[in-house]
């Protein structure tokens, strides 16, 4: 049961020693499908409304061990994630999948972009799992990530909308997850969710949610664990069985919610997470100027703050634009024309130089649209594109040029 994953985590006699638990990041679901892949994929016909709970295909990349989708909780939604570290060591992330937004409410609340520093992490994950104490774990799968350089694409462990890639979507990178995860759900019965609930109250019939399938099942977190620890972060818990095909059928067919609490996808959530990455990097500083540190950690945590509200501003929020316009506009910050700079900023969110960042980049700043000579370099591998190419020769990513 989940319980007894808290027991783990958070009791001194467990074998798994946690070293740090910190705020990972909020997610938009807006397709009701949430998906942990290790990079990017753009928008594919033949996939994208798979019903398998990992795909194979040949078009767009994915393939066994760098994706994996189901269903998020009662469907669309914010939801929020905490990452665990064990030693110096990424060791997995927990996502909960609750009912009304409630986990990535506390969390939105609590950045400012002066500090990503939280006191109560561990009782806001606490508080956010209760009522999923009594659920069960199910084994979903494995996803295995590179993040070398010359491996072209993976970004560590990626999490967000199966529809996320090239949209702006709020997402969450956990950028040193390097290696094999295991990814466990843990699930309650369909219809113990609030709607189906009300539904059968009112005489409703259990159809439209269990699609006549009496195992059917509806997951409320979700846990990525290095391999490494997860016989120690796992002590005691059973994993049952349970039939993925039947389940992703029924998921795919499902009457699902719509949460429509702040943030969401006007691009509130990708602001959150702005402010997270920002208070990071003034963190790092601080710390860089304490200990005589290069700043090249607080460079990295500023490019991800402006990543997502570059991407929250192309969605049309106003609270993005304004703090990217800051950021861009800031002293501090140089040589925008660099496209390796341009790189660390659109790369993680899955964005492409395109006309409509072009123009936002001249909105914020004094320079002239001749300086983004950045058409001619893929944002995802960094390879030159021959002009006026849609597509890089060297990774065959899509690159968006209009």
């Amino acid at each position: 049961m989940l319980l007894q994953l808290f027991m783990n985590l958070f009791t001194e006699e467990s074998a798994f020693k946690l070293n740090g638990i910190g705020y990972a990041g909020t997610v938009n679901i807006e397709s009701a499908g949430f998906e942990i892949k290790t990079r990017h994929f753009l928008p594919c016909d033949d996939c994208d409304f798979s019903n398998n709970l990992v795909v194979d295909c040949q078009t767009c990349g994915r393939q066994p061990g760098n994706n994996l989708r189901f269903l998020s909780g009662r469907g669309d939604g914010v939801y929020s994630g905490v990452s665990l570290h064990s030693g110096n060591k990424f060791a997995g992330a927990i996502y909960v999948f609750d009912e009304n937004n409630a986990m990535a409410e506390s969390f939105s609340t609590q950045f400012d972009g002066r500090s990503s520093r939280i006191v109560n992490v561990q009782d806001l994950l606490i508080q956010g799992i209760r009522e999923y104490s009594n659920t069960q774990a199910f084994y979903a799968g494995e996803i295995s990530s590179n993040v070398e350089p010359e491996n072209n694409g993976d970004l560590g462990i990626l999490v967000g909308d199966v529809f996320s890639g090239g949209t702006g979507y709020a997402t969450v990178n956990h950028l040193w997850a390097d290696g094999d995860y295991s990814v466990y759900l843990f699930m309650e019965p369909i219809m113990e969710s609030v709607a189906a609930s009300l539904s059968l109250r009112m005489e409703g019939d259990s159809f439209p949610f269990d699609r006549g399938y009496a195992d059917a099942m509806r997951p409320r977190v979700a846990l990525v664990v290095n391999k490494q620890f997860e016989s120690t972060m796992l002590d005691a818990i059973e994993a049952k069985d349970v039939d993925w095909a039947q389940q992703c059928l029924v998921w795919s067919q499902t009457q699902v919610s719509s949460n429509l609490g702040n943030p969401g996808h006007d691009g509130s959530a990708n602001f959150v997470n702005g402010l997270f990455w920002l208070g990071t990097s003034t963190d790092q500083i601080t710390l860089n100027n304490a200990h005589d540190f290069n700043d090249d950690m607080a460079n990295l945590y500023r490019s991800l703050a402006l990543g997502y509200f570059l991407a929250g501003a192309l969605q049309g929020n106003q609270s993005c634009f304004e703090a990217f316009e800051g950021l861009v506009a800031a002293e501090d910050i140089e040589v925008l024309e660099d496209a390796e700079l341009m790189k660390e900023i659109l790369t993680p969110r899955g964005l492409a130089v395109t006309n409509e960042v072009i123009a936002l980049f001249q909105r914020s700043s004094s320079l002239e649209l001749g300086k983004f000579d950045l058409t001619k370099i893929c944002t995802f591998c960094g390879s030159k594109l021959v002009s006026g190419s849609r597509f890089c020769s060297n990774c065959g990513q899509s690159v968006g040029l209009n």
